[in-house]
């Protein structure tokens, strides 16, 4: 299993932890769920982590688009919640 910090696209949130048995690149886009909503989440993939202590959610599926540069991410404010990108 595969471990990855995720931003969710327009969202305030700082980056969550998702689980997948995929290998995906960092900067991949994917698709998500939060607790509560009904329907998926766009998301872009910012780094690969360890195994975490708590349960994680599964990546719901991997998009063809790939940001190779997140900067475009946070002029478009797509991207709010990943200070440590800003």
């Amino acid at each position: 299993m595969n471990y990855y910090k995720v931003a969710i696209l327009k969202s305030p949130l700082e980056p969550l932890t998702y689980q997948s048995v995929q290998d995906i690149k960092i900067g991949q886009e994917v698709y998500v769920q939060l607790a509560r909503r009904k329907s998926d989440l766009l998301a872009v993939v910012v780094e690969k982590v360890d195994q975490p202590s708590f349960k994680c959610s599964d990546i719901i599926s991997v998009t063809n688009r790939y940001y190779d540069d997140m900067k475009p991410l946070l002029q478009q404010n797509l991207y709010h919640g990943c200070r440590s990108w800003q």
